[in-house]
């Protein structure tokens, strides 16, 4: 039922059964103030059972469907003892159906009209269904566009557009990094002779000898106090890899036209170093700014090297390694360590003072064997010099391949100059370029299919 059904009268303290209350409607529609009158007449004139029992026949219950019209239900009490033969007497105040003004047309809510296809969110039953048809929309006639340069603003057309809302462009963060830390042990610095360069190879864990993971995506500085050890080795097959990039850069330099100045040019060189360590009197000999420099943990040594084909001596120095810049690189199979080194040429004088490993009694920590270096070398706008070698230990004949870029200390004071005295430089593009190898030659030789 959409309507509530009136409320249901007491007769004789009985109330009707549901099944006899739902199937007892009257025959005939009566407005809503004759039945709030006929309760309250069947309240107040309750038939008595000796009335209800005078009749002999119970009477019929009908029921009609008026259209439009409410139905009202007719409530019945039933006897406490029924008699087959009773029959109940009509209320007075009841006036047949035929004469009951018909109660005001209501009108029923519209339904919504059911659509031949559910919507998108109900479709649920499996398998295909039918596509809807739809209307082909009728293409418009082609237009032709304005020309290109009324559809451009000024801005865009400009030669040199506005990088930023300030003009600038502003430095990476890992090319910052490095900046600065070239700043403080390169430009700052009161030692002369110095070497900066850049290797490839791997950060690994010290105590599992394992590649780092870090939960990083791309390239990342490292902080210099977590503890690492770098790996400046890779296998002969990327070494390989390499060899054959650098040698297309420099056939690829030679056929750009126009830029025969910035040509790759290489050379292969063949070189063995050897190793003495300086006495007590050799260190206490040295420059007061050198003997800053040097680590008290370590020993100072002498490198000497020589041409292996030639026999002659190429230098004699004093390297000492004086900060590290690890850089994760988890794209690539290649990490970056940028160092800072000593190189402070040994005089002949100095160079007597050193401990004799032969002499009975000399104290000597670790006997460093040789290296010999079977080295090509591309250098690179006079400023990046990239070394791939391969190195042969002088005792067991164990060969490692190795992978470095040198950046030129005197090119990158000249700028750091410049920049101090507000004149047009190229330091941090020069700082940049370093970095910039690194990643090339670290992705070439992860990409290749070796």
């Amino acid at each position: 039922d959409l309507w509530p059904a009136p409320s249901e009268p007491h007769v004789n303290n009985f109330t009707a059964p549901p099944s006899q209350v739902d199937s007892a409607y009257r025959s005939g529609p009566q407005s809503m103030e004759e039945h709030s009158s006929i309760s309250s007449t069947n309240e107040t004139h309750t038939p008595t059972l000796a009335q209800s029992s005078s009749n002999s026949q119970t009477p019929k219950m009908k029921h009609e469907t008026v259209a439009n019209h409410v139905p009202s239900r007719q409530h019945t009490t039933p006897d406490a003892h029924p008699t087959p033969n009773t029959t109940v007497t009509p209320n007075p105040l009841k006036r047949p159906a035929e004469n009951s003004t018909p109660v005001r047309e209501i009108k029923r809510p519209k339904r919504s009209r059911r659509h031949d296809e559910p919507p998108i969110w109900a479709r649920r039953a499996p398998g295909p269904r039918a596509p809807v048809p739809r209307p082909q929309a009728t293409p418009l006639p082609r237009q032709e566009p304005p020309p290109r340069q009324e559809l451009l603003p000024a801005v865009v057309r400009a030669k040199s557009p506005e990088r930023s809302i300030t003009g600038a462009e502003p430095l990476g963060e890992i090319t910052r990094a490095l900046a600065d830390f070239l700043w403080q042990y390169v430009v700052t610095s009161d030692v002369i002779e110095l070497e900066i360069e850049a290797k490839l190879g791997r950060l690994v864990d010290r105590s599992t000898k394992e590649r780092i993971q870090l939960p990083v995506e791309t390239a990342t500085v490292i902080n210099r106090d977590y503890l690492v050890e770098f790996q400046s080795s890779m296998t002969e097959k990327k070494h390989k890899t390499l060899n054959s990039f650098l040698n297309k850069c420099v056939q690829d330099s030679y056929n750009r036209s126009g830029q025969k100045q910035h040509a790759v040019r290489y050379e292969h060189r063949y070189e063995r170093d050897t190793f003495q360590e300086f006495s007590s009197a050799g260190v206490s000999s040295l420059p007061a700014n050198i003997q800053r420099n040097l680590n008290p943990a370590h020993r100072a040594k002498i490198r000497t090297t020589t041409n292996t084909k030639t026999g002659e001596q190429i230098a004699k120095i004093l390297k000492a390694r004086l900060a590290d810049l690890h850089i994760y690189s988890p794209s690539t199979e290649f990490d970056y360590r940028i160092s800072v080194s000593l190189e402070y040429a040994v005089p002949d004088a100095l160079a007597a003072l050193v401990v004799d490993p032969d002499v009975p009694g000399a104290r000597v920590v670790q006997k460093q064997p040789a290296r010999i270096k079977d080295r090509l070398s591309y250098s690179h706008l006079s400023t990046y010099l990239m070394d791939l070698t391969q190195v042969t230990d002088g005792s067991s004949g164990e060969k490692t391949h190795e992978m470095e870029i040198e950046l030129d200390v005197v090119e990158l004071r000249k700028h750091a100059a410049l920049l101090e005295s507000g004149a047009e430089d190229r330091y941090e593009k020069v700082v940049k370029g370093l970095l910039d190898n690194c990643f090339i030659l670290a992705r070439a030789a992860t990409e290749a299919q070796t």
